[in-house]
């Protein structure tokens, strides 16, 4: 990969990374505030309605839900900016040949090529052998 790719991908990953540590502080930050209103009695749930609590529960699951995504996400750019220090930025972890560029455009973090994701998903799908994982993603409308 010419050394000209190379650095437009670092850049694209330290602003990813960037723009990840900033949302987590945020939600680190809200809920720590949140915890401090509790603790301070200004939120009780005493006379809080139990819709309020549910409501506050499931912001609550959320904002874990994300961190631990963005979590595992940051750990994928860590790795791909260390491997751009070792000068294996763009190649496939499992078969070694060349990440096309396009994906690296789409996923700048990814560590497989095409071929072998599909296959990793592959093996995963064949783990569920009753769920059908090619629904359209109009049919997927109900879960979001």
């Amino acid at each position: 990969m010419k050394q000209s790719s190379v650095e437009h991908f670092r850049e694209l990953l330290l602003k990813m990374r960037k723009d990840i540590m900033n949302h987590m502080e945020g939600i680190r930050q809200e809920e720590a505030e949140t915890s401090l209103r509790e603790e301070d009695g200004d939120n009780s749930s005493i006379g809080m309605h139990l819709a309020d609590q549910g409501t506050d529960c499931m912001s609550q699951a959320q904002n874990f839900l994300v961190v631990e995504y963005e979590s595992r996400v940051l750990y994928q750019i860590d790795q791909a900016l260390q491997k751009i220090e070792n000068d294996q930025y763009g190649v496939c972890d499992f078969c070694g040949s060349e990440i096309c560029g396009n994906r690296l455009e789409a996923i700048p973090y990814a560590a497989l090529c095409l071929k072998c994701q599909e296959k990793e998903e592959g093996m995963y799908n064949d783990s569920y052998p009753d769920r059908d994982f090619s629904m359209a993603d109009e049919d997927m409308g109900e879960y979001y």
